[in-house]
């Protein structure tokens, strides 16, 4: 990255600046986000206008919020044009309707989602997932690299630092990743990581559960199951961003033992999940009026439903968004980092330390650099 020179009142000074040249951003994902929000706003709407006819409640409105997901799912499949996709989810809505009309099999609304989730709103899910890790990755890269250095943090900084978990006495400047990653499989691991993160912030929803008196009305039962599927496919959407940065280890190198950014945030959510999870206890104990058994079944259907979204959201981007985004951040690597920020001078560090034993290799007297002598008797 050419560092960037900035005129100001007392002249010029070296700008810590993120380069413009660093964007990950494509056409495609600023239509998707673009489309995302235009479509959201007369979803919106409607939400706000039935809500205030009294005909449908809370529980029956939510999933109309998710719409603009199955609908950027449909624009990706025009786009990339995967018309075998396209093909088979018309034939699966069309076959749904037919027998249902014919009395084979009764589709209620709740089945037709959920069909329609695993056919296009799972891909809707991932594209804006990913466009929200090209957006955010090399502006918390960034941040990090100069966290420990500046006089003053920005909000945005302080935000990325208590997220990440990052020490205040860590000398952060030495960033780094694997850069030469290259994926043959599935990571189950990395998966169970990430559902694990959705669990932790599935029990937001579950204290809500419990909490909410009007939760277990006759009259909202039915709306229960889609109103819960609704709220878990937000989830993919904070904890899939982070999977870029264990995929690509992005960590601090120091002396002693390397600090991995993906880390810090499982830090930050194990420390979080503990109060949360105290405080799940107590509702469920003290203050929930509603048949705790009901509660918990509900409970463990949306932590189900939170494994089964995040695990298929998980492998569908694994698959088939992965690739071509860690591609543009390497490319865009080179930029950012083009060579070492440090290089030892030790012969057990890391660097060209390793070459020192080779034939030919010219070597420097250390001396060269100076002594430093202490006066006797201090």
């Amino acid at each position: 990255m050419k560092p960037k020179i900035e005129k100001g009142k007392r002249g010029t000074f070296w700008s810590t600046k993120m380069s413009r040249d660093l964007s990950l951003l494509r056409k495609d994902d600023k239509y998707i986000v673009l489309l995302t929000v235009l479509a959201l706003i007369p979803c919106a709407a409607a939400y706000y206008y039935l809500s205030k006819t009294g005909d449908y409640t809370t529980y029956d409105l939510i999933p109309l919020l998710t719409l603009p997901l199955f609908l950027d799912g449909i624009v990706i499949y025009v786009k990339e044009r995967r018309w075998k996709s396209f093909i088979i989810m018309v034939s699966v809505v069309a076959a749904l309707f037919v027998l249902h009309k014919l009395e084979y099999i009764q589709v209620t609304g709740d089945i037709l989602f959920f069909v329609l989730f695993i056919l296009i709103g799972a891909t809707g899910v991932v594209a804006v997932a990913e466009a929200i890790q090209r957006v955010s990755f090399y502006r918390v890269v960034h941040s990090v690299e100069y966290m420990n250095v500046k006089r003053k943090l920005s909000l945005w900084d302080k935000m990325v630092a208590f997220l990440f978990n990052v020490p205040d006495d860590l000398d952060t400047r030495n960033v780094t990743m694997n850069y030469n990653f290259q994926r043959t499989s599935i990571p189950w691991k990395e998966m169970i990581q990430t559902i694990t993160m959705a669990l932790m912030l599935g029990m937001f929803i579950w204290i809500y559960l419990s909490m909410n008196p009007a939760f277990m009305r006759e009259d909202s039962l039915k709306s229960i199951p889609i109103f819960m599927f609704s709220l878990v496919l937000v989830i993919p959407l904070i904890v899939l961003p982070f999977t870029v940065f264990k995929s690509l280890d992005v960590r601090v190198e120091t002396n002693y033992r390397a600090f991995h950014i993906h880390s810090g945030v499982m830090e930050t959510l194990k420390r979080m999940a503990l109060p949360i999870g105290a405080t799940l206890i107590f509702v469920l104990l003290a203050i929930n009026t509603s048949d705790p058994v009901q509660v918990m079944t509900y409970i463990g259907a949306s932590a189900l439903a939170i494994i089964f979204v995040v695990g298929y959201t998980c492998i569908l981007y694994y698959t088939t968004n992965e690739r071509p985004l860690v591609n543009d951040i390497v490319i865009k690597w080179r930029i950012f980092r083009p060579v070492p920020i440090f290089v030892s001078l030790d012969e057990g560090g890391s660097g060209r330390a390793r070459f020192d034993d080779a034939p030919g290799t010219p070597k420097r007297d250390k001396s060269d650099f100076g002594e430093l002598i202490l006066p006797q008797g201090r």
